[in-house]
């Protein structure tokens, strides 16, 4: 399991949290009412508390003990608490920590943080665990000129490591190469202009469903 960074917690909360308002009402926007959702890297626990007012269940899963308690302490003060569940556990063994199949499986500005191999462990598990993924990420068209460099700077800050699989998500060609290599069918996808984060709401190809080769 990967250990905190220094800008988890409190500083991610105050800082970070407040520029992903629209990121999270976008996925909001998405996910059905009354549904069952997994969040993968659920960090300070802003969007899982924004969606328990309108799902049945969440669970949110993080590596940093940072998080988890900050995400904690919003989920207790919340009116809808009692829905959300969140988990202290490394995403790539999330098949082994997490019972039940969900409706949504959701992903905020957290796979680009990954290797590569770590990356695809994760998607392919999210995968069986859900009918449905919604993926919010870098969008590699959008990260250009002083934008890339911008955000290559915020993306440096967090750490070398961190700076490196951010630079190898984009060289790749971010989310949108990402959904297409994991054979996801597109159903929705949204813009938030500001962040310049891209929003997909997927689910697996219906010729995969039916066995036909990939």
């Amino acid at each position: 399991m990967h250990g905190a960074h220094w800008y988890h917690g409190r500083i991610y909360r105050r800082y970070i949290d407040p520029r992903l308002d629209r990121t999270r009402q976008l996925i909001a926007e998405m996910v059905q009412p009354d549904s069952c959702v997994l969040e993968v890297g659920s960090g300070t626990g802003a969007l899982a508390m924004q969606l328990a007012s309108r799902c049945r269940s969440v669970v949110g899963l993080d590596a940093s003990a940072k998080m988890i308690r900050v995400a904690e302490r919003a989920r207790r003060g919340h009116p809808h608490g009692g829905r959300v569940q969140f988990l202290h556990a490394d995403a790539a063994r999330m098949d082994r920590m997490v019972r039940g199949h969900f409706d949504f499986a959701v992903a905020s500005l957290f796979l680009h943080t990954l290797d590569e191999a770590r990356r695809r462990s994760v998607l392919r598990q999210m995968q069986s665990l859900a009918d449905r993924l919604i993926l919010a990420d870098v969008d590699a068209a959008a990260q250009t000129g002083t934008e890339r460099l911008a955000r290559g700077a915020v993306e440096l800050a967090a750490g070398l490591q961190h700076f490196r699989h951010w630079a190898l998500f984009l060289r790749q060609g971010g989310l949108r190469a990402l959904v297409e290599h994991a054979h996801l069918d597109v159903e929705r996808t949204e813009l938030d202009e500001r962040f310049g984060t891209l929003v997909m709401r997927t689910r697996p190809s219906r010729s995969k469903e039916k066995g036909s080769p990939s």
